[in-house]
């Protein structure tokens, strides 16, 4: 039967009005309450608070019962569908013929014209079906049949849904077979085929399969990013043209189908048998089958940390290693539940110390975002060594830098309820995104006055995995105030740099910035009064004919610190969005644009393409969409973001 629950969804969403600009971390953009944390459809007996909902619920009230306008009410009977002008009906009149034709007149006309109305308020909302589509997967993530997570099934049938209805960007190939001959899928997320130079990042799932909190949120974390793709949102063209992301919601296949089709879901191992006492305590634990200090007969065959013969002895592990060897990720997030823990190499060791002191650095920054309640190798997190674990493995052997979010609350255990689900996606979902852009060239700025001077030394630093795209970048701040003298930018070595100025708009070229290094400018420019500026880098390349660049812009403006005479206090600033963005966009718009034609690059503002194709080689813009969008909102000028 027809139902009404998405009617009533885009009723009271107020993200469907044309001028809306909901934040791409919002749980769901279309939530049943602006408060709730899930995203499940409401019921039709729901309190009624809107006009629109007070019109669509007495337009179904025929059909499924009663309304009274006077409480918002909607009541339901258990009985079939009312028909038209019988006396039982909640509007019908008296029993007489002429009075009862009158009363169908009345109600047919007044149908007619709220029936009109309702359309066209569809219409001004937007796409019904976008709607109902986005309604419909989410509410499968926290509504399937496994104790509210979906099933084997389930998933991969969403999977395919969104394969065939993103054929340009989402891709889906066979890695390898489990141990009982299931495919491992693996997919990808992009768009083109100038994938060379892109910065790849890795997101993998029940590894161990009672852990289905990781599913979600691999599920949820692509069925965003494909909407906000398709809605042309800023974030995600960001993504999806920048980046390269690949997915395996199913790293153990077997085990979670085992654990459906028991009464107490316990296997945390594939389905090898290697315990003949007791089969239900079979199998070879993936996650302690990868070689970094693997050691035979560490654990016996009966144990859930069961090592297995050999390292890579098992098809789920080999699968892993195949798409490794194909790929230069450089990052991964393996999920896994539960508890508020980070886990990062080396997980074997009891004093745990990390390649490099930048690598340290860059788990510690990620930590200052993330905010996992704990942090840091096994023998921290969990209180025991894993020898043989794929993090450490990742790190040590591909030079990935790769982590364990154990996500879920303490409470929960492997399967939480229903309405923490939601929840848990969301919040991971911030979280991803972030190391997503951290594995490209992340922008931060840093602006220290010279003392008897008018100029100001200014700091860009790339906090990111990879250089910046491109041999040059363009750099444009706002807000200053040009000298009498000369205008032009110098390089740390004294050399004048090419520059534009423009009223309060200075922009000059600088030569690419390579990753988590820094580049040094002298800017014969004043700071306004309050000290604040506003500044945008834009990277750019030249591909075939297409021009392509990406802008980063502060989303807020920078407050230059004040320095005692050869006194270097940098202050860094994460670029990251605020609340204010939204309404800074058109400035933030500007100064990209001027960067950009600075270098003679065109640029013309995104256009939303029919349907889910991609126009062609579309810029991508410096507003909520710039890396900086996707990062946690900063709250001071400091290198520090508020928890996520």
């Amino acid at each position: 039967m027809w139902s009404l629950e998405p009617l009533l969804q885009l009723a009271d969403s107020p993200t469907h009005s044309s001028s809306s600009s909901s934040s791409p971390f919002s749980s769901s953009s279309l939530s049943w309450s602006p408060s709730s944390s899930t995203s499940s459809w409401p019921q039709i007996c729901s309190p009624i608070s809107s006009p629109n909902r007070l019109l669509v619920a007495w337009w179904e009230q025929e059909r499924r019962g009663s309304f009274d306008a006077a409480s918002g009410q909607l009541a339901c009977k258990d009985s079939p569908a009312i028909s038209r002008g019988t006396k039982s009906s909640s509007i019908g009149g008296d029993a007489g013929s002429r009075s009862s034709c009158r009363t169908r007149s009345r109600r047919r006309s007044t149908r007619a014209a709220c029936s009109a109305w309702l359309i066209h308020s569809l219409v001004l909302a937007g796409s019904f079906r976008a709607v109902l589509c986005q309604e419909a997967w989410e509410n499968k993530l926290d509504h399937g049949s496994f104790k509210h997570f979906p099933t084997y099934e389930e998933a991969n049938a969403l999977l395919d849904q969104w394969v065939v209805r993103y054929p340009n960007v989402l891709h889906k190939e066979e890695i390898g077979k489990s141990f009982q001959n299931r495919p491992i899928h693996a997919f990808s997320l992009l768009h083109g085929t100038d994938t060379k130079d892109r910065p790849s990042v890795l997101f993998t799932a029940l590894m161990h399969a009672r852990e289905p909190a990781g599913l979600t949120v691999v599920l949820y974390l692509m069925g965003h990013l494909l909407e906000l793709y398709s809605k042309r949102e800023p974030l995600a063209v960001y993504i999806v043209e920048r980046r390269q992301l690949w997915f395996i919601p199913f790293v153990n296949p077997d085990g979670y189908v085992a654990n459906e089709k028991s009464q107490h879901p316990e296997q945390r191992k594939n389905m090898r048998p290697t315990c003949n006492k007791n089969t239900h305590k079979s199998g070879v634990d993936i996650n302690r089958n990868f070689p970094i200090a693997w050691k035979p007969h560490k654990f016996p065959e009966c144990d859930e940390e069961y090592q297995g013969t050999e390292p890579f002895s098992e098809p789920e592990t080999q699968a892993l290693r195949s798409l490794c060897d194909r790929y230069n990720f450089k990052a991964a997030m393996n999920f896994h539940t539960y508890g508020s823990m980070l886990t990062h190499p080396y997980n074997h060791a009891t004093h745990s110390k990390l390649d490099t002191p930048d690598d340290e650095l860059i788990y510690q920054e990620l930590q200052h975002v993330f905010q996992f309640q704990s942090f840091g190798p096994a023998i921290r997190t969990v209180g025991y060594t894993t020898p043989g674990e794929s993090d450490d493995w990742f790190y040590g052997e591909k030079h990935i830098i790769s982590m364990s979010p154990e996500v879920g609350p303490e409470s929960g255990g492997f399967f939480p309820p229903a309405s923490s689900i939601a929840g848990i996606d969301s919040q991971n979902f911030k979280r991803a995104v972030h190391l997503v852009g951290k594995a490209g060239f992340q922008l931060n700025a840093a602006a220290v006055a010279l003392a008897g001077s008018s100029s100001f030394e200014l700091t860009i630093l790339n906090s990111g995995l990879s250089p910046s795209i491109g041999g040059q970048f363009a750099v444009v701040m706002g807000g200053l105030t040009a000298p009498a003298g000369s205008s032009k930018v110098k390089s740390a070595d004294g050399a004048e740099l090419e520059t534009s100025v423009s009223e309060t708009v200075v922009a000059f070229v600088g030569n690419q910035i390579e990753r988590r290094s820094k580049a040094h400018f002298e800017v014969p420019f004043q700071l306004s009064g309050s000290g604040l500026f506003t500044i945008c880098a834009v990277e750019f390349e030249h591909v075939g004919p297409s021009e392509k660049q990406v802008c980063q812009c502060s989303s807020s403006p920078i407050r230059s610190s004040k320095a005692e005479v050869g006194y270097r206090n940098l202050h860094f600033l994460s670029l990251n969005k605020d609340e204010s963005v939204e309404a800074a966009v058109q400035p933030l718009q500007e100064l990209c644009h001027a960067a950009a034609a600075f270098v003679g690059l065109k640029v013309a503002p995104a256009a939303k393409p029919p349907g889910h194709s991609r126009p062609a080689d579309p810029p991508i813009h410096a507003n909520s969409g710039s890396p900086s969008s996707f990062l946690p909102s900063s709250s001071s000028s400091s290198s520090s973001s508020s928890s996520s």
